[in-house]
């Protein structure tokens, strides 16, 4: 279909707006195309229907409007973001299917939405057999249903746990592919550390969840700990990062992380043990990782803080959880979740889930998808 005629009964339906109604983050609607209302693809005709055309050769409208409603709505599924927010801006019908949070219709809209984003081929783009992707979308429905009432909103959290290309150094360019969930050291030269982070803020109060494939570990004579996944503060330098930043090494900036060569953490510049012996990961592997910041506080910060006096600080994150945030790591490997270790104690307000890779190194950042 090359363009869609939006018909018109009454001048009521159509209105036209400089700016979008609805508010959507820049960086989850970002895919390089203009979110502004696109006036050159605007054509009115005498009987006064409007044309949102695509092919300026072969104008075929389509009377989308005369749909029935469930028609339409099941159409505008396959649509990006971005097509919704265009269509949204030109006309005051499509607008309040697809934004009116308090409609039934809209929130089905972005619960496909989510269905969609969250049930492409996975991470690293292969095809899935038709009976997996029936047992997958089962799955994500029981677990989608549960006690959300703004799908909308759904979509926008799921859509940030991506990472977030400014914020890398510029001296230290990464690859960012697949909708900016997967990044690469594409760097060939030995122990070339590149930090970056996600879009997603995480904030004293809330728990947290998201995983992280490793797509590509290959051997490197660089540096052996090769990926830290895990979290960074805003007190990292992720502008003017050198090689020695990276997650959790250097104690000031709070960071928290797993060691995948070797197969440790680290926080604050201590390693701590797995609970695992002899546990090696590799590529395919995905870490699932689980951040409760419910008992971080300005408070508990403190107290931790004083702790840390009497205790060296790989005895205080290995100690019975006091306050502050608390990380596990877990191993998804053949349809197993196996915890890896544990952090307790970690002090901080705010954080970012982040990841560190030398070179040659992939990942791919995705919302959590054990029930």
């Amino acid at each position: 279909m090359n363009s869609v005629r939006l018909v018109c009964p009454t001048n009521e339906r159509i209105e036209f707006v400089s700016h979008p109604t609805p508010k959507i983050s820049g960086s989850i609607l970002n895919s390089g195309e203009s979110s502004g209302c696109c006036t050159k693809d605007l054509k009115k005709t005498n009987q006064g229907e409007m044309f949102i055309s695509e092919d300026k050769q072969n104008n075929h409208p389509f009377d989308l409007l005369q749909l029935p409603d469930d028609i339409i709505l099941f159409i505008l599924t396959y649509c990006q973001p971005q097509r919704l927010l265009r269509m949204a801006q030109v006309c005051r019908y499509m607008n309040n299917m697809i934004f009116n949070v308090k409609s039934s219709m809209t929130n089905h809209l972005w619960k496909q939405m989510c269905l969609f984003y969250l049930h492409r081929p996975h991470m690293t783009g292969e095809a899935e057999s038709t009976k997996e992707k029936l047992r997958n979308e089962v799955e994500l429905n029981l677990r989608l249903e549960e006690g959300i009432d703004n799908w909308l909103d759904q979509y926008k959290l799921i859509r940030s746990y991506a990472w977030d290309p400014s914020s890398s150094n510029h001296s230290r360019v990464l690859d960012f592919t697949n909708e900016d969930r997967t990044v690469e050291n594409p760097h060939g030269r030995g122990s070339y550390w590149a930090t970056t982070r996600a879009a997603r803020t995480l904030t004293a109060g809330h728990s947290y969840r998201w995983e992280i494939e490793i797509n590509v570990l290959p051997p490197t004579l660089g540096n052996s700990w090769r990926i830290i996944v895990g979290v960074e503060s805003p007190l990292f330098p992720f502008i003017g990062q050198s090689n020695a930043d990276v997650i959790g090494y250097q104690p000031q900036n709070l960071g928290a992380g797993l060691i995948i060569g070797q197969c440790h953490a680290i926080c604050r510049g201590e390693r701590i043990d797995p609970e695992i012996s002899n546990l090696t990961l590799g590529q395919g592997d995905i870490i699932e990782i689980v951040f409760d910041m419910t008992l971080s506080s300005e408070t508990n910060d403190k107290m931790l803080e004083e702790l840390s006096t009497s205790n060296t600080e790989n005895r205080l994150m290995s100690q019975s959880h006091k306050g502050g945030a608390r990380m596990e790591f877990y191993l998804l490997r053949n349809e197993e979740r196996t915890r890896i270790l544990v952090i307790n104690n970690i002090r901080g307000q705010g954080f970012y889930p982040a990841v560190s890779m030398n070179q040659g190194m992939k990942t791919t950042i995705q919302p959590a998808s054990w029930l």
